[in-house]
């Protein structure tokens, strides 16, 4: 069987318009034809579809063996949950097909198989997608729901299924985004868990509702789609709005909007199998232009989002003849006023970086490149903290997306080099990251009480990064408690059974809660406590009404070149908007810093400024750079770089330099960060030479937990990917190999040694630049007075190129 992928360009090569949907059953001409790699050309005498796993059993069946067996006809629909590199873009790719096959009990019965959760379905399809090289396609769905509607289908409406549409044969399974329905089958899998795979547990993830982590794309969502009439048609006064409804679950009701005003449509039930709806309304109209929508809510109460999601309500313009300035006159889509009630506002999505009116520049060439260095360095950390916030809390796209504010996503499992989204990551406990909105009002953390000697911490941070609450086993306890974090002016009542309250300067805040895990055999353990972790709003803990919900943020995007150039003073001036008011020690910098056109929520447009002030500003922001790339050259341990506005003051270079060292280190009460840079002779650290790190027997890292040193290739300070997948060693590390006195000496080089003590203490480096963080959890009072002293990273023998 051979997989023929077609050009990358062509992976999409008919998607109809709502128009060509009118009929019940859509025609095959009209069924979309979308593959990640192409279209497999699949020979039909060769072909097998196997049926393995935990089988008694195992068969092969060829086409005419297939077949030959008993067959059924379900009509379903089948809808593309779009680009799994962007899930939140709406594409309308849907049809309602009848598909003829072989239901999939059925082939499970025969073949044996035995209680498990998962069918693995396997398509012949190959090729590279987000630049991933895969021998096939495939998917898994539970077992107990291919057993119930999956069909292995050999025919659509009526004819056999052709090439473009996953022929000889296809899984199918009702109610299920298409991805799920595996093209060119050739193999069904009965197993016990999921396949790790780039289309399984990498793309077509997405946050759900009450669920910490984020799910498989799988049930349809509620949606709906204008058939009639079309996009920019003209039309008389009296006209028919009609389409389709569907979902994994019955469509309720379905309104249809006119200029945003909802009406109740005519909507038919959904029998048996899950096929689309029809709805309908008789609307007249008065001459002019009209926006007419449709909005659907299934049985279960979900309802179409209005905007800014993937299955948003559908919309059409049209022009009901008789206007005669229908060609003259622009609609305003945003107006509210003249007996026009809209039912709700359009919003127009600009850039994010306009946000208010802007500000002159007062300042002079030679203060104004002064100032601007000075606020570079003060803007830095806030940057790369705002680049973290967007990335997980509002580019849906992103893989490290956590499903938005006010929600946990849980990790359970360490750090890898796959994962990008912030740099110099621990690999020593699983991370838990959130983001709150205090603006609307402040948000209640739990945690479960924490047994026996489990690491686990709770990290709160606001916009400035500063380290302002905590809450875990060496600040609150072991023994779990509710905390209310409250954003700047709040004045409420707090609820009962609070153990506690922490203000934030910021309206918003980011948490990065860690938990401890002793090795693969205590995942199941970490996951466990990971699901007693809550967040919840304060008038869901205290049984009140909720409050009126805060504007919605126009986010700029994230453009890390333009951060760093002078563009840096929009996002600043963005982010300042939710920093008020200014703490009173920074009143006198704000005040300079307007001179510079830097201010809450003021627009920046170096397009109208002089060529010397642009100049001005570029030089201002290489000196700041400038500063920062040496302070972090003479940075060697985290002792005083992360922490409380308190305890950091208005050293801003000191946290800007935390942030590009290692954004969202710990107080040193939690923790201390130590970094090797250079060896013993002060030559920067290559992988191509082999280094030791020797810890005397009395010398031993003094800690209360437990410590490691982390491997980070340079420049872009990211775990290194080896062949032991071995990427920090430490106390916990299985296997370590001591001295006879008791010493340890750890190896630190690219090629794996030969001798199996340095084997057993191997981190191993890349083959170019590196940088080492050594990591001590609980660090002791010598750690942090500085009595005690790391070892040096010795270069015992040398690369001819050094």
């Amino acid at each position: 069987m051979t997989a023929t992928p077609m050009d990358p360009a062509s992976t999409t090569k008919w998607i109809p318009g709502p128009e060509r949907l009118g009929e019940r059953v859509t025609a095959i001409d009209d069924v979309y034809v979308i593959g990640h790699f192409g279209i497999a050309h699949v020979d039909r005498g060769s072909w097998r579809l196997w049926i393995d796993g935990d089988v008694a059993t195992p068969r092969e069946l060829d086409l005419p063996a297939l077949r030959a067996l008993p067959t059924v006809d379900v009509p379903a629909v089948l809808e593309c949950f779009g680009n799994p590199l962007e899930p939140g873009v709406f594409v309308r790719r849907a049809a309602n097909v009848v598909w003829h096959g072989v239901p999939v009990a059925a082939l499970l019965e025969a073949a044996g198989a035995a209680p498990a959760s998962a069918l693995w379905a396997t398509g012949a399809d190959a090729g590279v997608f987000a630049d991933v090289a895969c021998t096939e396609y495939r998917k898994d769905v539970p077992l107990e729901v291919a057993r119930e509607r999956g069909i292995v289908a050999l025919g659509m409406n009526g004819a056999p299924l052709d090439d473009e549409h996953g022929g000889p044969a296809r899984l199918v399974v009702p109610g299920y985004f298409g991805t799920n329905n595996v093209k060119w089958l050739r193999a069904l899998t009965v197993a016990d868990r999921r396949p790790e795979h780039l289309f399984t547990t990498r793309l077509y993830q997405r946050s759900v509702p009450g669920e910490p982590r984020p799910q498989p794309v799988r049930d349809l969502d509620v949606t709906s789609v204008i058939t009639t009439p079309v996009e920019g048609a003209r039309v008389g006064g009296a006209v028919e709005v009609s389409g389709w409804a569907w979902g994994a679950f019955p469509v309720a009701s379905l309104e249809v909007g006119v200029d945003g005003r909802w009406r109740p449509a005519t909507l038919e039930a959904r029998g048996e199998h899950r096929t689309w709806q029809h709805f309908a309304l008789a609307l007249e109209l008065p001459p002019g232009e009209h926006v007419l929508a449709a909005r659907a809510t299934d049985t279960q109460g979900r309802v179409q989002p209005l905007d800014a999601a993937r299955n948003a309500v559908h919309e059409v313009r049209v022009v009901v003849d008789g206007w005669a300035e229908a060609g003259q006159v622009e609609l305003d889509l945003t107006r509210s006023g003249g007996g026009h009630d809209t039912g709700r506002l359009p919003t127009v999505r600009g850039s994010g970086m306009r946000i208010g009116g802007g500000h002159r520049v007062d300042a002079g060439p030679d203060e104004l490149r002064a100032t601007t260095a000075d606020a570079f360095v003060y803007a830095y950390a806030m940057l790369f903290n705002y680049k973290t916030l967007y990335e997980q809390a509002v580019d849906e796209t992103f893989p490290g997306y956590v499903g938005g504010f006010g929600r946990f996503r849980h990790y359970d499992r360490v750090y890898t080099p796959a994962d990008t989204d912030i740099v110099t990551a621990n690999n020593d406990t699983p991370y838990s990251w959130a983001w709150l909105d205090l603006r609307a009002e402040p948000w209640v953390l739990t945690v479960p009480p924490v047994p026996g000697d489990r690491y686990v911490t709770f990290q709160w941070f606001d916009l400035f990064t500063y380290n302002f609450a905590y809450a875990g086993v060496l600040s609150t306890g072991r023994a779990g408690g509710r905390y209310l974090f409250a954003g700047p002016g709040w004045d409420g009542d707090v609820p009962e059974g609070i153990d506690g309250v922490f203000r934030s300067e910021t309206e918003f805040i980011g948490c990065l809660g860690r938990t401890g895990l002793d090795g693969p055999h205590d995942l199941a353990n970490v996951e466990a406590l990971q699901e007693q972790y809550g967040l919840a709003p304060r008038h869901a803990v205290a049984g009140t009404e909720p409050p009126p919900p805060a504007p919605a943020v126009d986010w700029p995007a994230w453009d890390e070149q333009r951060a760093l150039s002078r563009e840096f003073i929009a996002y600043l001036n963005f982010l300042l908007q939710f920093c008020q008011p200014p703490d009173p020690s920074e009143r006198e910098l704000m005040s300079t810093f307007a001179r510079a056109g830097i201010g809450p929520g003021w627009s920046f447009d170096a397009a109208s400024l002089t060529d010397e002030q642009r100049a001005a500003l570029d030089a201002g922001v290489e000196d700041g750079r400038r500063r920062l790339d040496d302070a972090i050259h003479a940075t060697h341990s985290s002792v005083g770089l992360f922490g409380s506005r308190a305890s950091l003051g208005q050293d801003y270079l000191r946290r800007a330099t935390a942030a590009a060292m290692g954004i969202y280190g710990n107080d040193v009460e939690e923790a201390i960060y130590i970094g090797w840079h250079a060896d013993e002779q002060g030559r920067p650290l290559t992988g191509g030479d082999s280094y030791t790190v020797h810890f005397p027997a009395d010398r031993l890292p003094p800690v209360k937990l437990f410590w490691s040193i982390t491997m980070y290739a340079l420049p872009s300070r990211l775990l290194v990917d080896n062949p032991i997948d071995r990427y920090s060693i430490g106390d916990r590390t299985e296997g370590l190999v001591f001295g006879p006195d008791g010493s340890l000496t750890l190896t630190v080089q690219h090629d794996e040694p030969s001798a199996p003590e340095e084997r057993a203490n191997w981190l191993p480096a890349p083959a170019g630049a590196f940088t080492a963080i050594f990591r001590l959890y609980g660090p002791e009072p010598p750690v942090i007075d500085g009595t005690w002293q790391e070892p040096p990273m010795t270069c015992r023998t040398r690369s001819p190129r050094g």
